[in-house]
């Protein structure tokens, strides 16, 4: 199934073998507990900053695999917008997908290179709605990439938010992980470990730390689990496959 979605918009799907329209949501056609076998939605987030770059992007689901085609949005301590494929989780989970390729739609060539604000990847999140300054956004934690190099090459990167309030800010860092390695996002408790792994069963921690509240904002229990993509003016298409929540 295919959806598609505009800056503040929520999505519209539609069957492959339809036409395009209907709900506001794509279903995996699988029922097994280990795979997603509820709604993925789709939207365009505009959460904060006055950047002008709009996200706007699309997705098209399998069993267990998810191709999202996005362009516009940034994410940073100035703007946090970006195209997300995501459905809820509640309580304690392991999000698991491969990023089997990253190119640019129409087979152009990679144009926003070395600037780590145009991230893609897995990310957690507690909210989706819109705020007035970057302590008030909900706590999140990110797994991915952004393009280094027209070659192209990618830089693996990670990045969290622990708290809301205060001067809370993120935290971000790069990796060694590649683009076709598995990615896993594990929340247990308020604890949060991001893994890389080559072959999908021996995983390497690339961060492990815990969501707090020193600013009597409760840490919520059920959180927004999906895929993101903040890639300034290319057009990416990015391709997961083995895709998995078990809880």
């Amino acid at each position: 199934s295919i959806v598609s979605s505009s800056s503040e918009g929520e999505a519209s799907s539609s069957s492959s073998s339809e036409l395009e329209g209907g709900s506001s949501s794509s279903e995996s056609s699988s029922s097994s507990s280990s795979e997603p076998s509820v709604m993925w939605n789709s939207a365009a987030l505009d959460l904060f900053g006055t950047s002008t770059s709009v996200p706007q992007g699309s997705i098209q689901t399998g069993a267990s695999s998810l191709t999202l085609t996005a362009k516009g949005g940034s994410v940073n301590t100035s703007n946090r917008k970006f195209f997300f494929a995501h459905q809820t989780v509640t309580g304690d989970f392991v999000f698991t997908a491969r990023l089997a390729s990253v190119s640019v739609a129409g087979g152009g060539a990679f144009t926003v290179v070395n600037n780590n604000q145009f991230r893609y990847g897995l990310l957690v999140t507690e909210a989706i709605t819109p705020v007035s300054s970057y302590p008030e956004l909900g706590r999140f934690a990110e797994l991915g990439f952004f393009t280094l190099s027209n070659t192209p090459t990618f830089q693996a990167s990670r990045a969290v938010k622990l708290d809301m309030g205060g001067a809370t800010t993120q935290s971000r860092s790069n990796g060694t992980w590649a683009v076709g390695d598995y990615l896993r996002i594990k929340r247990t408790g308020n604890s949060i470990e991001l893994s890389t792994s080559s072959n999908g069963v021996d995983f390497s921690v690339a961060n492990t730390s815990s969501f707090i509240d020193a600013n009597n904002n409760p840490i919520a229990n059920s959180l927004e689990v999906g895929f993101f993509s903040a890639s300034g003016a290319d057009e990416l298409v990015l391709a997961f496959d083995n895709i998995s929540i078990t809880q």
